[in-house]
C-alpha cells in the first residue's frame, strides 16, 4: 500500500471520480469536476499500482475541508476509506491543522461518525442527494 499527495488530478483520479460520482451517483460531470481541483491536495491510496481510495483537501486557515471522498467499487467495505482518512488525520496532526470538515452524503454519515466526525446543522440537498456538514477536531 502506498499513500500519495498530489497537487492536481491524474487519469487515475479522473477515472475513479467519474465511476463513483458521474456514473455511480448521476452527479453531472461539471458539478464533480468543478474547476477547483488544481492547487488542492489530492490524497490517494494505491495498492499494486491501482488507485483504491481518494479524497481532495483544501487548506482554509488552520483546518482542512475535504470532499470527493471515494473508494473503488471493487474494494468497498474493506477498510481502504478508513485507512486513507487515518493517513489524513496523521497528516493533519503533523501539519498542525486543528479540524477537518466535510459535507457528507446521507448514506455515509454513519461511516464518518464511527471515525470521529460529528454532525453540524441539518441536512440539505446537494448534487441531487441529502448532505450534512460534519467535522472532526484533530488533537
Amino acid at each position: 500500500m502506498e499513500f500519495k499527495i498530489l497537487n492536481d488530478l491524474n487519469d487515475d483520479i479522473i477515472n475513479l471520480r467519474t465511476k463513483t460520482f458521474v456514473i455511480g451517483r448521476a452527479v453531472p460531470k461539471e458539478v464533480d469536476f468543478d474547476g477547483k481541483d488544481k492547487g488542492l491536495m489530492h490524497f490517494c491510496l494505491y495498492d499494486s499500482g491501482k488507485l483504491l481510495a481518494y479524497l481532495r483537501a483544501e487548506k482554509i486557515e488552520n483546518y482542512l475541508h475535504i470532499g470527493r471522498v471515494c473508494v473503488d467499487e471493487s474494494v468497498r467495505k474493506k477498510g481502504y476509506g478508513k485507512k486513507l482518512l487515518n493517513y489524513l488525520f496523521e497528516y493533519s496532526k503533523e501539519n498542525e491543522f486543528s479540524m477537518i470538515e466535510l459535507s457528507a452524503v446521507d448514506s455515509a454519515v454513519g461511516f464518518y461518525e464511527r471515525i470521529g466526525f460529528s454532525k453540524k446543522g441539518e441536512f440539505y440537498m446537494e448534487a441531487g442527494a441529502p448532505h450534512i456538514y460534519m467535522s472532526k477536531n484533530i488533537e
